[in-house]
Formats: C-alpha cells, sequence, structure tokens
C-alpha cells in the first residue's frame, strides 16, 4: 500500500468513523451466482469485517509507512477513492479461496475493477519467477524487478491490448495471447506427396510449452473466455503445473463463437462462478454502455449526437446498400472513420448489403490503383486458387475466415496486404501451354484422346489436397499482434481469406474498435437478435453509429437466443448455441477451495 493510500484512508477516518469503506447497496441476491446461502452470508461477514480491518489499520500504521514502501510490490492495482459493490465484493471473497472460479457480467458492471481486486489479495501468495522461463527468446523484460507467476491472457490480440490498458506498466509482460502463451512457432513438418511418393516439408505452427515442458505460471487470468475454442483451452491446460489456479472472466450476453464450442459455458456449469449485474458510477452517462444495457432488457437503444448516433435507412436493401457505402465515406471524409482501425459491420456475408458486396464496393475506395510516372504500383490481381479466382492488391485490409493452425491464424484476424507476386511452383499454365502445344504439332490429333487426357489431368487435380496445390501468386499479409509477415501460396490458404472493409457481427467478436458502424436492417432479419445486437454495440469503444430501419432495431431488440433463469440455465443454452458439430469436451479439474 503506498503513502498517499495510507493518507488517504486516515483522513476518510477522520472525517466520518462510522462510515463503512465499503458500502452497501441494494440488498445481496445469490440467485444463480454459484454460492450457498451460507457462502453468502459469509461473504457479508467479511465485508463487515474487512471495514473493521481497514479503519484499524489507518489508525495503528501511521509511524510505518517506511516499512510498508520496502514490501517488493507493485502499486495498488485497485483505485484507493473506489468503493467495490457487494456483487464485487462478494466475488473478490468467494475467487480469493478457489483455485478455479469465473467471473462474469455485462459491459459496465466492473469485472475488471473485480480482478484488480482479487489479484491484490492472491499477490502476497505468487512467487517471483525470471519471466523468460515462460518464454522461446531471451528479450528484456518491461517490468524491471516485477516478476511474477501470474498470466492474464485471452484469445484474440486486440483483447490483450485491452487487459494492457487496464494494468499499470509493470503487468503489461504478463499479458499475452494463449498462442504466445503456449509459445506457438514454425516447426518443419515433413510431409509425402500422394501422387509422387517424394517428401517435401512444409511449415506448421506448434505450441512449444505442453504437458511435457510446462509453463512457470501459479495464477491464469483468462479474459474474454466466451471466445476461448476449447481445443485451445485443453492445450492451455496441459501447459499449465497442476497447483495453477485459473479465473475465466467472460459475457453471456454475447454471441456464441466462431471458432467452435468456447470452454465458457461447461466451466459456469462445473466451477464456482459469481455474476456482476450492477452497472457502475464510472459508466454511467456512458450512451454506449447505458444503450448496451437497454438492449440487454429489450428496450430500444436512445441516441446521442456525439457517442451513439442511429440514422434511417431505406426500406428497399439496394438503397440502402447505397446509402451506407455514402455513409462511410461521409465518415472517412470526415476524419471520423479509420478503416484500419474502426469496423464496419453487417448482419451476414451475402445477399445485397452483405459483406462481400460491401467489400467489391469499399475496397475500391479505400484503396485505389495509384500511379507512380505512369505505372500503377499496387493494382488489382487476379488470383488463381483451384477452382476459385481471387482479386487483391498490395494495401487491401484482408481477415482470415477459418483457423489456420499451420500458420498460427486463428478466425478473424484481420491484417493488410503488403505483397503479392507470381508463384513459381503454379503449374496451371504449364499444362495449359503443353496442351496448346500437342494440338499445333498433330493436326489430326484425336479428340477422343484429347478429351481423355483432359480429363486426366483433371482427375490428379482433384486428387491433390486443396492445402498442397499452388495457387498463381504468393502473396504476403502483416496481421495485427503478429510479428512476421504470413505468407499464402496454396489454393486452400487463399480460400480462408477475404477483404475485410465490412465484416460480420460474428467476426467482431473479442476485438475492440474506436468508432463502429453498425447495419441493422430488416433485409438480414433472420440474423438479426438481442444477442447480436450487444455484442456488435459493445464492440465500440468511444462512438456507435446505427444504421437501421424500423423492422430491423425492432427484431434484433425483441429476439433474444440466450434463454434462462438462471446462471447454469444460460450457460447451458450458451453451449446448445455454439457449433453443434465440435464434439470435442473441455478439460476441466473439480473445483477445489484454497
Amino acid at each position: 500500500m503506498s503513502k498517499n493510500s495510507l493518507k488517504q484512508m486516515i483522513e476518510k477516518s477522520k472525517q466520518s468513523k462510522n462510515k463503512p469503506i465499503i458500502e452497501k447497496k441494494q440488498p445481496l441476491s445469490i440467485r444463480g451466482t454459484g454460492i450457498t446461502k451460507r457462502k453468502a452470508e459469509q461473504a457479508e461477514r467479511d465485508v463487515e469485517k474487512l471495514n473493521k480491518q481497514s479503519f484499524e489499520f489507518a489508525q495503528n500504521n501511521k509511524d510505518k509507512m517506511g516499512e510498508l514502501l520496502d514490501l517488493n510490490l507493485p502499486d495498488s492495482l485497485v483505485d484507493d477513492n473506489l468503493i467495490l459493490d457487494e456483487y464485487q465484493q462478494t466475488a473478490v471473497n468467494g475467487l480469493e479461496h478457489q483455485k478455479y472460479g469465473c467471473l462474469i457480467g455485462q459491459a459496465g458492471v466492473g469485472k475488471t475493477t473485480a480482478v484488480k481486486a482479487i489479484i491484490n489479495k492472491i499477490l502476497p501468495t505468487i512467487p517471483t519467477i525470471d519471466l523468460n522461463q515462460n518464454r522461446l527468446d531471451n528479450h528484456q523484460k518491461a517490468g524491471g524487478d516485477f516478476n511474477i507467476a501470474v498470466g492474464f491472457v485471452s484469445f484474440m490480440g486486440k483483447a490483450v491490448q485491452q487487459i494492457k490498458r487496464a494494468l499499470p506498466t509493470d503487468y503489461h509482460p504478463l499479458c499475452n495471447t494463449i498462442h504466445s502463451t503456449l509459445g506457438y512457432a514454425p516447426e518443419m513438418i515433413e510431409k509425402i506427396d500422394k501422387n509422387s511418393g517424394e517428401t517435401y516439408e512444409v511449415k506448421m505452427f506448434r505450441p512449444q510449452f505442453h504437458k511435457h515442458n510446462k509453463l512457470n505460471l501459479k495464477l491464469v487470468i483468462v479474459d474474454e473466455a466466451g471466445s476461448v475454442p476449447i481445443y485451445l483451452w485443453n492445450e492451455l491446460i496441459e501447459a499449465l503445473p497442476d497447483d495453477c489456479r485459473l479465473i475465466l472472466i467472460g459475457d453471456l450476453n454475447q454471441l456464441p463463437p466462431v471458432t467452435g464450442r468456447s470452454v465458457l459455458g461447461f466451466a459456469i456449469t462445473k466451477w464456482p462462478t459469481f455474476v456482476l449485474d450492477q452497472i457502475h458510477r464510472q459508466a454511467e452517462g456512458n450512451p454506449i454502455i447505458e444503450n448496451a444495457d437497454r438492449i440487454i432488457k429489450g428496450r430500444r437503444p436512445i441516441k446521442d449526437a456525439e457517442k451513439f448516433v442511429i440514422m434511417d435507412m431505406p426500406d428497399s436493401a439496394f438503397e440502402t446498400f447505397t446509402k451506407s457505402c455514402a455513409v462511410i465515406q461521409t465518415l472517412h471524409k470526415k476524419g471520423l472513420f479509420n478503416p484500419l482501425t474502426d469496423a464496419f459491420i453487417v448482419p451476414q456475408n451475402k445477399d445485397t448489403i452483405g459483406q462481400v458486396a460491401f467489400n467489391e464496393k469499399l475496397v475500391r475506395y479505400f484503396n485505389p490503383t495509384i500511379e507512380k510516372d505512369g505505372i500503377p504500383i499496387n493494382p488489382p490481381i487476379v488470383i488463381t486458387a483451384g477452382y476459385h479466382h481471387h482479386t487483391f492488391a498490395v494495401g487491401d485490409k484482408v481477415m482470415i475466415t477459418s483457423n489456420d493452425r499451420e500458420k498460427g491464424l486463428t478466425n478473424g484476424m484481420i491484417g493488410v496486404i503488403e505483397e503479392i507476386a507470381p508463384n513459381q511452383n503454379f503449374k496451371g499454365e504449364a499444362v495449359a501451354e503443353q496442351l496448346l502445344q500437342d494440338l499445333s504439332s498433330d493436326i489430326q490429333l484425336d479428340l477422343t484422346n484429347l478429351k481423355e487426357e483432359i480429363e486426366a489431368q483433371e482427375k490428379v487435380s482433384d486428387e491433390l489436397e486443396e492445402s498442397e496445390r499452388a495457387a498463381s501468386h504468393r502473396m504476403a499479409v502483416k496481421f495485427q499482434n503478429v510479428d512476421d509477415l504470413i505468407y499464402f501460396d496454396s489454393a486452400g490458404s487463399f480460400n480462408k481469406i477475404t477483404h475485410s472493409y465490412a465484416i460480420t457481427g460474428h467476426k467482431s467478436q473479442g476485438s475492440e474498435y474506436p468508432t463502429v458502424v453498425v447495419l441493422v436492417h430488416s433485409a438480414n432479419l433472420m440474423m438479426l437478435t438481442r444477442e447480436w445486437l450487444y455484442t456488435v454495440t459493445t464492440r465500440a469503444k468511444e462512438r456507435v453509429v446505427f444504421l437501421t430501419n424500423s423492422r430491423g432495431i425492432v427484431q434484433a431488440v425483441n429476439r433474444q437466443l440466450l434463454k434462462g433463469k438462471t446462471i447454469e440455465e444460460k450457460a447451458k443454452q450458451f453451449i446448445k448455441l455454439s457449433a453443434q458439430d465440435d464434439t470435442t469436451m473441455p478439460i476441466l479439474d473439480e473445483p477445489t477451495e484454497i
């Protein structure tokens, strides 16, 4: 505890000896929290005891500041003036004594603050370590002498950046994606060509920390746990020592993940779970948080001139397409929309107002062909990838549409194209040239034989795995939060990448953007739900712009997918709504009190 912390506590105690440091608000409800009535009553007693101890500490330790400041701990994670509500204090008291647990709640209820309070209580029990033991390189840590066996992890890189913004800089070396924590790195793997029988090597990304090479961590906080796929969770669990504690942070009001079933629903049904559902004062007056709360409760959002703009769209999908493009371009010209940092979110992939149509239009606006000395330096290039053709240019904003474990990429990662060059391994042109030579050398060529030759060639082509078939070009992409360029040169890899000037709500999960423009239109009626609207709204940090017609917004607010009275019922529904073709089960040890 810092010198200023003690001074403030003593001053408060002088002003009012009877005023509790932790205020009681509304009566505590334990329904759906995963704890018993006995434990809830014990938490109440703990709050009263903490008030008394805090007051006595302030009075009795005026002369011990120098001794306290000698402790080798960072500054307090919790603002000394911040008061925990009863739900937060119950969660802190409960999770302090649990080896495994979950903390869930909607945006604005103070999940981050509660986690900070939990860390402050647990921190003295966590040993100091050399952080380089958990790394694959020897780069200098930014935290000086502050090295503790704690990991703050998340599935998406942008979620990790949010964690860092909420923590002092001393803690930043402890914050990483799960892939980085596991030390995902490229390895050369030997494969055998099915046709020639020859061996060749391919680069695959694999975790360097696993059950035979465990991480040196004693506490792991998993943020945005609802987006963590089970396969990655199981890899993380296997790489952690048996005495490592785990706390999952999540929000069941969001859409189920697109990366497969999430671990969060399963963990809630098995581990002690604490629910925060009271919007905090610092979130009050924030139109984004307040409207997200309204949406959860089935009410329409309210306009705000600066933070929450709602624009009417025509009922015609074609007219809405044209008007939406005009809105995006106008916002961009006024400096209110940056295509590389902000997001334009639509409900679905195809049709008139789907992301494909918008991307075809917006890519020409945001990345037009530039000429230098009469020569185009970033012309659109048609790339042949198996039976598909894609058009990309240097400078295009792109997104991965499915997991690519060989490249270490996950669904929804965004990057910018930096290079496109012909692929020397592409055989398509060579086959075509050979057929032309055959035709020119033998005028009397038997058309029946030619047909058989073409069919034989097609059969060989079909037998090649798409991932091994070379594309016509090789493309390098710089992805956010990835140090090295990632190369695409096979048909399979190109079929997993697309433009991302417009994205779907599912692809936006786990990310945060300064400005979010959202299309909420009745032409996409089947995709509009309360969970979808809440998810896309809470992606915004500074500003939301809704482009909507009346029927679209009504449908989105009224249609609820995640139903249930208790948190356990909602967790089971969350599991049910996730990918049905994924049958992998998460590794979840039995809950244990510490």
